[in-house]
C-alpha cells in the first residue's frame, strides 16, 4: 500500500524542511502539503504558500513524490496550475503530483476577497475546472520527466464522476459531503462511507468506458489530524488494512504537530508497505 504524509506548513521553513527530509528518509511515497491562504482552523499560526513551498520540497526530498492535497479551485487558475505542476515535475525529476479539490474553506474566500460561492456554484465551477486541467495536461504532452499524476479529491456524486472521467486517482476522506473536517465519524461509519463512494466511482468509470482498476483510490485519514495519539503502529495498521480491503491503494496520514511524536512514523510506513 502506498503511504502518504500531509505536512501542514504551519512552521518556519527550517522545521518544514526537517519534517519533509525525515518523511523522505522514513520511506513515505508521497509528501503532501495543504493549499490554503491560512490554516483554516488556526488562522494565527505561521503559514507558507503551497506551490512556492513545493519547489523547495522537490529538492529536499530525494525519493518521495510531492504535491498539494488538494490544489484549491478557489485559489488556482487552471493554466497557471498546469504550468506550475509541469515545472515542479521537471525540477523533481518526475516526482510531482497534481491533485485537484473544490476548495470551500471560508477563510480562503475572506482573505482573498473572493465572494463565497454557493454549493451549486462551486460544483459548477469544479465541473469546468477538472476537465480544463486534464485537457491542458494532455495538450501540453509529457515533458522530459513525463506527466504528473492527476488526482481528483471528490466526496459527492458529481465530483466523483469527474474523477472517474478525468483522473489517474481519486482521493477521499471520512467526512460526509458538505460537512467540515470537524465532523467526526466512527471508524465503521467512515469505512462504510468510503465503500459507498468507491462503488460510485467504479460505476462512473464503467459508464465512462474506463476500467475501474486503472483509477487509484487514495484515502486521507483526517482522524490523525484531530487525534495525533492515534499515530501508533497497531492502530494505523488496523485502520489502513480495513481501507485496503475496501479498495484503497494509498493511505495518507498527517504529520503530528509535535515533532517528537513523529519518531513512530517510520514503523508505520513499513507496516503500510506490507499491506
Amino acid at each position: 500500500m502506498r503511504a502518504g504524509v500531509l505536512i501542514l506548513q504551519d512552521a518556519p521553513w527550517a522545521q518544514l524542511r526537517a519534517r519533509a527530509a525525515g518523511a523522505d528518509e522514513m520511506g513515505f511515497d508521497t509528501v503532501w502539503v495543504a493549499d490554503h491562504v491560512a490554516e483554516p482552523y488556526r488562522p494565527g499560526v505561521p503559514w507558507s504558500e503551497a506551490w512556492t513551498l513545493l519547489g523547495a520540497l522537490a529538492v529536499t526530498c530525494r525519493h518521495a513524490t510531492v504535491g498539494a492535497l488538494t490544489s484549491s479551485l478557489t485559489l488556482r487558475n487552471p493554466a497557471l496550475l498546469v504550468l506550475a505542476a509541469q515545472t515542479l515535475h521537471d525540477i523533481s525529476g518526475g516526482r510531482a503530483e497534481l491533485a485537484l479539490g473544490a476548495g470551500g474553506a471560508p477563510l480562503d474566500h475572506e482573505l482573498t476577497g473572493i465572494p463565497a460561492w454557493s454549493p451549486s456554484e462551486r460544483a459548477e465551477r469544479f465541473a469546468e475546472f477538472v476537465p480544463a486541467v486534464a485537457r491542458m495536461l494532455k495538450e501540453a504532452g509529457p515533458g522530459p520527466a513525463g506527466a504528473p499524476r492527476l488526482t481528483v479529491g471528490a466526496l459527492g456524486p458529481r465530483s466523483i464522476t469527474l474523477a472517474a472521467r478525468h483522473a489517474d486517482a481519486w482521493n477521499s476522506y471520512g467526512v460526509p459531503t458538505g460537512k467540515r473536517l470537524t465532523t467526526r465519524l466512527t471508524h465503521e461509519e467512515a469505512l462504510a462511507l468510503f465503500r459507498e463512494r468507491a462503488r460510485r466511482l467504479e460505476h462512473a468509470c464503467v459508464e465512462a468506458g474506463r476500467d475501474p482498476a486503472t483509477v487509484g483510490k487514495s484515502y486521507t485519514w483526517v482522524e490523525s489530524y484531530a487525534e495525533p495519539e492515534l499515530l501508533d503502529v497497531a492502530t494505523c495498521t488496523r485502520v489502513a488494512r480495513d481501507f485496503r480491503n475496501s479498495g484503497a491503494d494509498e493511505f495518507v496520514l498527517y504529520w503530528p504537530a509535535d515533532d517528537s511524536q513523529a519518531e513512530r512514523l517510520g514503523d508505520i510506513v513499513r507496516a503500510l508497505h506490507e499491506l
